[in-house]
């Protein structure tokens, strides 16, 4: 069996980097996303000139006196299908990468927590006997032949497993696999709503094939969204779960800084509620993880 652990998100050899590494691997996973995001859309505009291009080519060749090409007008469908769906993708501004990103992003912050908790119990000797974990059932057969370096992230998994964190929306779902640790806090109201969306969206988009049902509209009344519509994502949806993300992992670094005594409380962002009116966030679980 392999003991060594060389996980470098759990690690114990580095203890000056083992509270903030999954929070580091957190920003660069979600700053890929958007940078491909941007290439994404940036290649997809360039489409839109893809018949002016092949006819330009063409016309060239003639000039040059060259003979037509045999393949000129299956190119020139080929572009023109291309440019028609670049020119939608750019006038409703790329609701699909929105929406894709949306997804990731949400599975980021599941696989954050989650790993955060393993490097916690990895870290912690004192994390296996907090009440809600040592009344885990193990199976021991199985538990046995896991290595040493997977068992902490093992037993976060089934820690959310045992408290039903799949059950609860939002930030909520996070904070009750902290909560055994003594590490859940109360989150800003704009932060909580804004990943409460984001938790709704992507409920909608992996569950309900992207149309809005009623679960979707009570729950987030402020969103442009009818009941049975296909749901776009625009920019300004996107970057509101997006920022809302970011917020919520800039919250948790403070709030773990501050267990080793780092107080990073300066950095704690004053929030406004700029995009819809205060609404009760409606809890909703009718959606499966």
């Amino acid at each position: 069996m392999n003991t060594k652990n060389n996980n470098p998100i759990i690690a114990k050899d580095d203890k000056s980097r083992w509270e903030m590494a999954p929070f580091h691997w957190f920003m660069e996973e979600t700053k890929r996303l958007d940078q491909l995001l941007s290439l994404s859309m940036r290649g997809i505009s360039m489409l839109q000139s893809a018949p002016k291009m092949v006819e330009a080519l063409a016309a060239v060749d003639r000039y040059k006196g060259k003979k037509d090409n045999p393949n000129h007008l299956t190119e020139m469908k080929n572009a023109q299908e291309m440019a028609d769906l670049a020119n939608n993708e750019v006038r409703e501004n790329f609701p699909l990468l929105h929406a894709n990103n949306l997804v990731a992003i949400w599975s980021l912050l599941e696989s954050v927590i989650r790993t955060f908790v393993a490097a916690w119990i990895a870290n912690n000797p004192k994390a296996m006997t907090m009440i809600t974990i040592s009344k885990i059932k193990v199976r021991l057969g199985e538990y046995h032949y896991i290595p040493d370096a997977d068992k902490p992230l093992y037993i976060a998994e089934l820690l959310e497993e045992e408290i039903r964190a799949n059950l609860r929306d939002g930030v909520n779902r996070f904070e009750a696999m902290l909560e055994p640790f003594g590490l859940n806090r109360e989150v800003p109201e704009e932060i909580k709503k804004g990943v409460f969306e984001l938790g709704q969206i992507r409920n909608v988009l992996v569950h309900r094939g992207g149309y809005a049902d009623r679960t979707l509209i009570d729950a987030c009344p402020w969103l442009p969204f009818k009941v049975g519509e296909k749901i776009k994502i625009s920019r300004d949806i996107y970057s509101r779960c997006f920022g809302a993300a970011h917020g919520y992992i800039l919250e948790l670094i403070i709030r773990i800084a501050a267990t080793f005594g780092c107080d990073l409380s300066r950095f704690r962002t004053r929030h406004k509620h700029t995009h819809h009116k205060k609404t009760k966030v409606i809890s909703s679980r009718k959606h499966s993880s």
